[in-house]
This record gives C-alpha cells, structure tokens and sequence, in this order.
C-alpha cells in the first residue's frame, strides 16, 4: 500500500466538511455507496468536458499491487463541489491536487470529495495518485486484463462512474519488458529503455466514452495482425496449440465480415481509430464489447480440430454480438443502467441477421423460439417476473438488471416491434436514431420518438405496455 499524504476527515469533522461543500442535494443522497441516481445527475448538470490521463504501474508478480495517477479535467458551470467516484480504503489516496496546489479532501462512502470553496468556476484540473484495487483487475501470473462493467471503474481508478459522462481517455502503462500491452486507444509511443526491465506503453486519446467501456490487457501475449481493403485489425492472444492458432485468419474474416455488415445497414463508417480483441484463457463471459479492445473467451473461439454445427454458429454468433456492440452501446450508449437491455437486444438481433445467410442449413427460426421464449416464460411467469425497463436508483444495484427479461424477453418484444414496423422503416428509424444521438447517450423513449415517425402505429402505447 502507499502512503497517505494528507489527513482524512473522519466523524464529526467528516460531517461537516461535506457540509461546507454546499451541495444543492441532501448529503445522504449525493454522498452514498455507489453512484445514485441523484448524483450522476447532480453531475452530469454542473461538470463538462471530462478528460482523463490515466497512469498504470503494473508489476510483474501478481502479488504487488498496482499504482496509478489519475489527472481529470473538467469544467464547472459554477463552483459546485467536486464528487469523484473511488472505491477504496483511504490508505488507498496518496494524494491529491487541485489546479497544482494541495487541497483538503474527504475519502467518504466511496467517494473522493473537494469542497465547492476550492474549486474554480470553469476548467479544473484535479491530480490524485491512488492504488488500485484488485476487484478490477483479473490476474494470472503472466498477463491482467480489466472487466469494469457495469460499475467497477470506481474500483480501479479515480473516476465519475456513470454511462452517461461520456469522456476522453488518454492512458500510459508501465509494464515489465517482456510484455505487451493493448487498450481501447491506438499505441502512440513505447520506451524500453527509461527504467530497466520495464516497458513504457503511450496510448492515443480514445474518442468519447463511458467507463465502464474503459479497458486495458497486459501480459505475455502474441500479436496477428491482419487487413482486408484498408483495414487492420490485431488479435492478441495466449494460444500455444498450432491447430488453433491457425484458426486466427477465419477469426478475424468473420470480423472483418460483421464490421463490412453493419457499417452497410447502419450508413455509418465503423466510429472508431481501431478495433483489435484479446483472446483469453479463462475468460469468465463469451466476450465484452472494449471499443479497440475487445474480450473474447478462448473456450468459444478457438474450436476443437472439428467443431459441431453448434460450435461454429456460437463463435460467428458471438463475434457478429460484441461487434454489433460498436454501433450498439459504444456508439451510442443508454443514459443510465435501466436501459442496458437496449444495447444487448441490438447486439443479439443483428448477431441473428448477419448469421442465418452464413448457415442455410439451420432453422433460424425454430432456434429463436427454442432460445428465448422458454427462457423468458421461465420468469415472466412467476411471481419475481419485473418490466424489462426497471428502476435503477444507484449504479451499485446495475448488475441486477440483468436476467432472463432482459436477455430473453427483450428479444421477443423486439421482433413484435420489427413486425408492427416493417424491416425498411425499422432499418431507416436506427439509421435517424445513430445519427441524432452519434457518441453520446441515449433513452429507450428518445428512440421510441425517432421509430414513431415510421409508421402510423402508436409505439408510444406500445412500450408502455410491453416495455414498461
């Protein structure tokens, strides 16, 4: 652990540091395990143009902890006390500078908090040095890699941990030598010389996005690299077995083959610098959607010498899903976690339409029944069956929204909407709705409100009865 460099306030003198804060909310609702609802808006009403320069000290044993920096800029619409997200011990904050001066701070409930008397009335820079927390960083004894969703940014960096303070990351990892490294942005720069047996990794600023969106891998990997008509793409991987290693091209062709599909249906150019994907041993889910950083599990992609008819369609379904995500949750990414049923229902429809012309051989549709409406029965029925739209008050309950409803349910109805629709105005109303909301955040009612110009039902009514 690293040492505290200023004193905390604990107790009474906690209580009336954060008073003297002035927040225009309650303490006890702003200031909460977790990130509530009331802050995140609280937030995103007062802060502006977030950038953050990450700095990750990575050791080669597992057994060390990692350090970091943290240098967040923002701007304040009026001076508002700063509330930044850190799930943390207090030993965990070594320091911590605003504008280049030591300030008193609060580490409460999660939070590291600077009183509103400190801050500046526009840009303000803040400096934290930090350890991070193991909770995000998956380690082995040879490589790491970050999983932060939903709400585990706050778990490894200083940060404001809600999807819709969509923000610019510029990030630098020092790793031993021998690794590499890989992140959402473009390498920029390596040094291998400055400190002995280690290896200086400089990162491109990213394009904007949400934390937990926010990735990194490091570790003892090896790199293919491949292009088709100007475009490249790199997958990292740990694979030793040569059966397998050779089915690295027809991994990244299927990619290649969803990008080339999406960027066709949505009129959009693939929106961002680079898309690479790490293969790794053990991963605990089928894949996960890091913008130029995607997670993808071994077991799913590397087939055995010969894969059944099931294999096959799961890893081109898998692939068409996490690159659906681009367009679909990092493009354009739902406001609050209640709403995290729209980037999967996207993801899993266009996973479903790029697939069934690469498989004439099965029945598409009798696997759509045998998928999801059983599952979605399962619970629906039941006395714990909940809206697919739910009530989320606090980032910390996020990991609940999901479920059979979510994943099961929320396929069905949109096949119903596609139906009521029609597939060209359907098809036309994403195009209006990735357009109108291009980077930024966006609500199941905002795109219901595009859908309705396209056609002459009722969708509002709809969704409140099949949604809501």
């Amino acid at each position: 652990m690293i040492y505290v460099m200023f004193k905390h306030f604990i107790g009474i003198a906690s209580i009336a540091f954060l008073s003297a804060c002035g927040t225009p909310e309650s303490d006890t609702v702003l200031l909460q395990p977790g990130v509530s609802r009331e802050l995140a808006q609280f937030r995103k009403e007062h802060f502006e143009g977030v950038r953050y320069n990450l700095f990750f000290s990575i050791p080669e044993s597992r057994k060390e902890a990692v350090t970091g920096k943290a240098e967040i800029t923002l701007a304040l619409r009026k001076k508002q006390p700063v509330i930044i997200d850190f799930r943390g011990e207090p030993e965990q904050v070594a320091s911590v500078l605003l504008n280049g001066k030591k300030v008193s701070y609060a580490v409460k409930d999660e939070h590291i908090v600077i009183s509103a008397k400190d801050v500046a009335k526009g840009e303000n820079r803040v400096n934290i040095e930090f350890t991070a927390n193991d909770q995000s960083l998956n380690r082995r004894d040879e490589f790491l890699y970050t999983l932060l969703v939903p709400d585990r940014a706050r778990t490894l960096f200083p940060c404001f941990d809600q999807p819709d303070m969509k923000s610019l990351f510029t990030l630098s990892l020092e790793v031993p030598a021998s690794w590499q490294a890989v992140a959402n942005g473009a390498i920029g720069q390596e040094d291998s010389t400055s400190v002995p047996g280690r290896r200086r990794v400089s990162f491109r600023e990213t394009e904007p996005l949400s934390t937990y969106l926010f990735s990194f891998v490091a570790g003892k990997l090896t790199r293919e690299t491949y292009s088709r008509d100007g475009r490249t793409i790199s997958i990292y991987h740990r694979e030793t077995d040569p059966k397998k290693v050779a089915q690295c091209p027809d991994i990244a062709s299927e990619v290649f083959d969803a990008l080339e599909w999406q960027e066709d249906y949505t009129r959009i150019p693939y929106p961002f610098a680079k898309y690479d994907l790490i293969i790794l041993p053990g991963f605990q889910f089928g894949g996960m959607e890091h913008t130029g950083a995607t997670l993808y599990t071994d077991g799913r992609m590397f087939l055995n010498e010969n894969p059944t008819l099931n294999e096959r369609l799961g890893r081109s379904a898998l692939i068409a899903h996490e690159t659906s995500h681009m367009w679909f949750g990092d493009f354009v990414t739902m406001e609050w976690f209640n709403d995290v049923w729209t980037k999967e229902v996207f993801a899993n429809y266009y996973a479903s339409q790029m697939i069934e012309p690469l498989f004439p051989e099965v029945n598409h549709s009798l696997n759509f029944m045998l998928d999801y409406i059983p599952a979605a029965y399962s619970e629906d029925r039941t006395a714990g069956a909940n809206p697919v739209k739910q009530e989320l008050a606090n980032m910390r309950d996020a990991g609940l929204m999901y479920g059979n409803i979510i994943y099961d349910k929320s396929p069905v109805i949109l096949e119903m909407l596609i139906k009521k629709m029609g597939e060209e105005s359907f098809r036309n109303g994403i195009r209006e709705y990735l357009k109108t909301y291009a980077y930024g955040n966006a609500t199941w009612e905002g795109l219901i409100g595009i859908l309705d110009k396209y056609t002459d039902d009722d969708l509002s009514a709809w969704s409140h009865i099949w949604v809501n």
